[in-house]
């Protein structure tokens, strides 16, 4: 049995008040980045706040 992390992606409403899109051009393009972009860009500490989990999985093989 194994237990996999659920997907990891940015929650933009939260993110876009702290890092508005006049102040960091480069971490948008219609919306937020992807989340392993934004960690390239300002750091993983920095957008780790704003980041969310989906449900993790069981793989039964």
């Amino acid at each position: 049995m194994q237990v996999k992390p659920g997907a990891r992606r940015i929650n933009a409403g939260t993110f876009e008040k702290a890092y508005p899109a006049t102040k960091y051009p480069g971490a948008y393009q219609l919306r937020p980045r992807p989340l392993s972009q934004l960690e390239k860009l300002l750091s993983a500490d920095a957008v780790a706040d704003y980041a969310m989990s989906g449900k993790p999985t069981v793989v039964v093989s």
